[in-house]
Parts: structure tokens; C-alpha cells; sequence
């Protein structure tokens, strides 16, 4: 029996003793002579021990010294066969293989007991089953397919990287979950080193550029972060030493959506991004230790705005790329920031709150840039649900107004906490509790299970079950891949901008609402893809990946091997080879739009 000596030094680097490796021989060949091997194998590990010292203990350097030595094929002794030579079994007659079976069926191969055991079935009737196990036995072809499943069973270098990343696992846990495989006899998982140089093939070199041409981009900032005892001065821009916190984290963050081709004049999809909300593909462009801040949004999103600009495009042989990239992973607060315009009004027209619920005759009058910054489809359910419920929490007053009388301000209060503990104990809603790390209750899914229960809602908060519906109608389109019919679309949102203004004109449409309902169509046509391909959840969802990366995969010992670690692991989890092995492939579900409603799809 032959095996290559590198084989048997992975075993001795897997940390499995001769015990172990004697037993994987036995298990491929059964005929094994085990004193000679054993012997064979002690040698072995006492010239491994003298040349692993003398790389000093370095794997790499151990690998490359003894490169020769490793190539060496070892020659395993089997049990020598005693007594006169007995013919072939394979070359008896029928006859005679049968009377050595009967006589001694103990003694033989599974092979041989299934064609005593096909003999068997015939003599008892069964001659069907008989001819089926005998035909088994026979042919080589019916075993080939189990033989190469054992064969084939080793996962490749991509699929033990997507495992890693799928299940969080350290480089120790894998090397554990390896060793445990290999004494049970099985190589199911590629060794570290074959992972490690797979694993570099993600990280781009210095040189490397990103060739996109569909994506969209945006930054957010994320607070909660773990805080290190570990000192954290550095030099602002005036060259002062400035203390520095490492509480937050501010993310810029692409996602990749489409690859065309153009011939000619027409263009096609040779690529699309089916889960365009997923972080499966969310690509970290860059990260700092910083609070998100008016001043911090606009230096880094202006500075990488100016290298889009001055991208060019990229030829591979005979092939141009050409980048468009859409900044749309943002949510309200960075949009007012990049445009430095007020929280409470719209940073496209411009408008205060006093006069967002009126109508717009024609966008043509504003910067056509804004419309860039898509519609934020995430926060727009969230927007829209606290918008809501502080129109539902005034309904209790006589003349509801916007600014609340002091006089009146207990009676809204005591309305809000009812309304609130009502969701909450009928629907499961958490609605404005503070979270221990920042922030409140109201996510994307909170608001999602508030308008796919309108009707409970209503009856809860006294809304208008109608313009909920009409909301939830808009809400779920701006959401979906689908491609929208821009003209329905705008005659919808007219109606129920009019149905709300009747409503509850006391209170002024909020900015998220009001770029929904009547700046969305425009939005919406000047996007290059369905409106819902541009949605920031991707982004939202890697604040928390962010978080978990740095606390349990990364090192402590310096804030920028930290951040370094985190980074990677980012550029791992997102890269596009091993997260694509990593997607389960699952059908988009249905919008279930109303028939009043179905005409905004084209």
C-alpha cells in the first residue's frame, strides 16, 4: 500500500497520534499489517520531530525546507496469504463458488455472501429479488455511485469558507470540528491551510480595483459600540491631541445590483442581484471611529463622491467597464445633512412643515441631484407608522391640532399610553420603548406588522382604515422588485395625499410622508432600476454584523487591528464567490395587492 508522506504529515498537524493515523490506514486497506506499519509510522514522526525543529516550528517554512522530502510516496506492508495458492474466486464456476460458500460463508467478501444470498432467494421463489442482488454484486457500475460519494466527500476550500462564515466559526473551532471528523474516520473538511489561501482570494491587494457597474452606496452611523479599556488620543485636523471615542462607528457600505452588457443600442442582464436588501453582498467601502454629524456625513460622502466622479472606465482585454453608482443607502437624517436642510422639512422642495400637505404642480423647477437619494423604503415604513400614531394619539381632543394646548397635553399623553399598551397587548407591537444600547422599539418589522393588521389598527387608533390601506398599498411597492407604473402610481398617491388632507389636514404631512406621496413618481422615473432595489435596509442590517464582528472576531489589543479584523471579516462574509454558495435560493413572495391597485405594476 502506498501513501504520499505529505498525507501522513497533515494527519501529524491535525494533531492525531500513530494510534489514529494506523487506524485510518486499517479502514482503506483492511489487509494492513499493522506491526510493520506501526513500526513503520514511529519512524516516521521521529524524522518529522527533528526536521519540524529544525524550521523552528513554522509550518510554512517547514513545507517549503522539505518540499522533496514530503513528495516521497511510503510503502505500507500487507499480511502475506499462507498455505497453497487457491484459484480465483472471480474465476470458478458458478458450481464451485457456490460449494465454497456453503461450506464456509463466514470466510468470504460481502460480494460473495450476495450471491449465496441471491442463490438463497431462488431456491425460495423470489427470483426476481435473487437476479437484483445477484446483478448488484456483479456489477461494478451499481456500487460506483456510493463509492464515489465516500470518494468525493471532502467539502471544497469555498464551501468550508462559506461554512465558516454561515456559522461564525474561529479558526480554532474549525480546526477542532476537523480533527473530530478525521478520528471518526472521515475527511469532510479541507485542511486550515488550503481554507486560509482560499480566504485570501477575498481580500482585494492595494492595487486592486472594484469594477461595478450597477450599485448603490450610502453611509450610516451606528451607535452602542463596545467600549475597551484601552487608551484613544489622536490629532485633530489642527494637530491638537484629541480623546476619542470608540462608541460608534460610522459605515460606508455598496451593494452590487446589476450587470448589463450593451451591444449596439440594446442592453442585457447578464446579472442581477435577487436579494438586493440582503447583506450576502454588502461590500464595506469604509469605517471610523466617529459619531454620526452634520459635518462628518458631508466630508466623507462629498470626499467619495469626488472619486466616483473621477472614475474611468475600466478595460479587462477587449472588455470596458463602465461604474454607475446610486446614493440611496441613506435614511432622512443624512439626506438633510448632505443638503443642510431642517429635520422637519423636505430637503427636495425646500418646504417647512406648514406647507407640505399642498400639492406640487411640476418638479422641474428643483435640482434634479436630490432625486438621486431614492426613497429610503425602509425607513419609510417606520416614518410613516410613528406619523400615524401621533395624528391617532390627537384624535381624543375636540379640535385635534398639530401643537397640543398645555391644557390638553395630559389627555394625549394618557391616549398614547393607552393606544400603545393596546398594540402591544393585542397585536405583540412594541412602539417607542427605549432599547438598552440606543435608540427605540420601532423597526422595520414592527412597522411591517402594524400595516399588515390595519384592520386591528384601526380599531385600536381610530385611523382611517382606508388611507391605511392606501399607505400600505404604497408602502409595499416602494419595497418589492417590481417595476412600477410611474403615471398609476402618481394618480395614487394624489388621491390619497387628498384623502389624508381631508382627513386630518390639522396635521401637517411629516417629510418622509410627504416625499412618498408627492415627489415619489418622480423619484421613481428617474430611477435606472424598480425603486425598490434601492433600499438602505442593507446598510441598516450591517450596523448589526459591525457590532457582533467586533466583539467576537476581532483582536483587542489595538483599536486598528481591531477595526482591521472587523473590515475583513466584512469583506469576507460579503464576497461575492462564497456568500452566493452561502444564499438560499427562495421565491419572492407576492405583494397581494388589492384589484384597485394592481394597475401600478406594469
Amino acid at each position: 500500500m502506498e501513501i504520499e508522506r505529505e498525507k501522513i504529515v497533515n494527519y501529524w498537524f491535525d494533531k492525531l497520534d500513530e494510534a489514529d493515523v494506523l487506524k485510518l490506514l486499517e479502514e482503506q486497506a483492511p489487509e494492513l499489517a499493522k506491526t510493520e506499519a506501526n513500526k513503520l509510522l514511529k519512524l516516521e514522526r521521529l524524522h518529522f520531530s527533528t526536521k519540524w525543529k529544525n524550521a523552528n516550528y513554522t509550518r510554512v517554512r517547514f513545507m517549503k525546507i522539505n518540499a522533496e522530502w514530503l513528495q516521497v510516496k511510503l510503502v505500507f506492508p500487507l499480511k502475506r496469504a499462507r498455505g497453497p495458492k487457491q484459484k480465483d474466486f472471480d474465476h470458478s464456476c458458478r458450481k464451485t463458488k457456490l460449494k465454497r460458500l456453503r461450506d464456509a460463508p463466514k470466510e468470504y467478501s460481502a460480494e460473495q455472501h450476495g450471491l449465496a444470498a441471491a442463490a438463497k432467494m431462488w431456491a425460495g421463489g423470489h427470483r426476481i429479488a435473487a437476479k437484483a442482488v445477484e446483478s448488484m454484486t456483479k456489477s461494478p457500475e451499481a456500487n460506483m455511485s456510493v463509492q464515489n460519494s465516500k470518494a468525493d466527500v471532502t467539502l471544497s476550500p469555498q464551501e468550508a469558507i462559506a461554512l465558516i462564515s454561515r456559522n461564525e466559526f474561529s479558526k480554532s473551532q474549525y480546526k477542532d470540528l476537523r480533527a473530530t471528523s478525521l478520528r471518526k474516520g472521515v475527511n469532510l473538511y479541507p485542511s486550515y491551510d488550503r481554507v486560509l489561501e482560499e480566504k485570501k482570494k477575498c481580500y482585494p491587494s492595494a492595487e486592486e480595483a472594484e469594477l461595478i457597474l450597477i450599485c448603490k452606496w450610502g453611509g450610516d452611523g451606528t451607535g452602542g459600540q463596545s467600549r475597551y479599556n484601552q487608551v484613544f488620543y489622536d490629532e485633530d485636523e489642527d494637530g491638537e491631541l484629541v480623546e476619542f471615542s470608540d462608541s460608534h462607528i460610522f459605515a460606508v457600505s455598496m451593494v452590487p445590483l446589476r450587470l448589463l452588457v450593451k451591444q449596439n443600442d440594446n442592453t442585457t442582464t447578464i446579472w442581477n442581484n435577487e436579494s438586493p436588501s440582503s447583506i450576502t453582498l454588502c461590500r464595506p467601502i469604509m469605517l471610523v471611529f466617529a459619531k454620526e454629524t452634520t459635518a462628518l456625513t458631508a466630508k466623507i460622502i462629498t470626499g467619495i463622491k469626488k472619486e466616483i466622479s473621477e472614475l474611468k472606465p475600466t478595460q479587462i482585454g477587449k472588455v470596458t467597464v463602465t461604474a454607475h453608482l446610486s446614493l440611496t443607502m441613506i435614511d432622512g437624517k443624512v439626506a438633510n445633512n448632505l443638503t443642510d436642510c431642517p429635520s422637519q422639512s423636505c430637503f427636495i422642495c425646500l418646504r417647512s412643515s406648514y406647507d407640505l400637505n399642498l400639492p406640487i404642480e411640476s418638479h422641474d423647477s428643483y435640482d434634479p441631484n436630490l432625486f438621486e437619494f431614492g426613497l429610503s423604503p425602509l425607513h419609510g415604513y417606520m416614518r410613516v407608522m410613528e406619523h400615524l400614531l401621533k395624528v391617532a394619539y390627537r384624535l381624543c381632543l375636540a379640535e385635534p391640532k398639530w401643537r397640543v394646548p398645555k391644557k390638553h397635553k395630559s389627555e394625549v399623553t394618557e391616549r398614547e399610553k393607552a393606544i400603545n399598551q393596546a398594540l402591544k397587548e393585542q397585536l405583540g407591537l412594541h412602539i417607542n420603548e427605549p432599547r438598552q444600547k440606543g435608540g427605540n422599539s420601532n423597526s422595520g418589522n414592527t412597522a411591517r406588522t402594524f400595516f399588515a393588521k390595519r384592520e386591528a389598527v384601526a380599531e385600536i387608533t381610530g385611523l382611517n382604515l382606508e388611507l391605511l390601506e392606501r399607505l400600505s398599498v404604497i408602502l409595499k411597492l416602494i419595497n418589492s422588485k417590481a417595476d412600477i407604473n410611474v403615471e398609476a402610481y402618481a394618480k395614487y398617491a394624489e388621491d390619497t395625499r387628498k384623502l389624508y388632507c381631508d382627513l386630518y389636514n390639522f396635521y401637517p404631512l411629516s417629510p418622509t410622508l410627504h416625499k412618498l406621496i408627492v415627489h415619489g413618481a418622480v423619484i421613481i422615473e428617474n430611477a435606472v432600476l424598480p425603486i425598490g432595489y434601492f433600499s438602505e435596509e442593507a446598510g441598516e442590517s450591517r450596523n448589526k454584523s459591525i457590532r457582533n464582528y467586533r466583539e467576537r472576531h476581532s483582536r483587542k489589543f489595538s483599536r486598528e487591528v481591531s477595526i482591521e479584523d472587523v473590515f475583513k471579516r466584512l469583506l469576507l462574509t460579503s464576497d461575492p464567490l462564497i456568500s452566493l454558495r452561502n444564499r438560499k435560493t427562495s421565491k419572492s413572495l407576492p405583494l397581494n395587492l388589492p384589484d384597485n391597485a394592481k394597475h401600478l405594476i406594469k
